[in-house]
């Protein structure tokens, strides 16, 4: 259990140096972070998960910075979904965050 704590710790150091693509690792902040216009994402290739918040709701990006972000106006849609393009056509991915994990 203390192994796997430490490894998951050493996992959530530098979340950017996942990426394949390094033009767009330089973007996105060590713990996954990069705002796209009006809205602040947080991309977890660990758990496939990409959480959006509207870039009005400063207060709550710290909670988007967590291992596991739940807030009712953070928005979870997977790594694999055209998260932009569901945006901007009104769709909120997968909105059902609870305890911290999303389903």
């Amino acid at each position: 259990m203390a192994l796997q704590k430490q490894v998951e710790s050493s996992q959530e150091v530098d979340e950017a140096s996942l990426f394949e693509d390094d033009f767009f690792a330089s973007m996105v902040s060590p713990q996954g972070i990069i705002q796209i216009g009006e809205w602040v994402f947080k991309i977890d290739l660990r758990r496939e998960k990409v959480y959006a918040l509207p870039a009005s709701e400063t207060s709550l990006v710290a909670n988007l910075k967590q291992a596991q972000p739940s807030h009712d106006k953070i928005r979870v849609f997977s790594t694999s979904d055209d998260v932009l393009d569901m945006i901007e056509n009104g769709m909120y991915g997968d909105s059902s965050v609870e305890s911290g994990i999303a389903t």
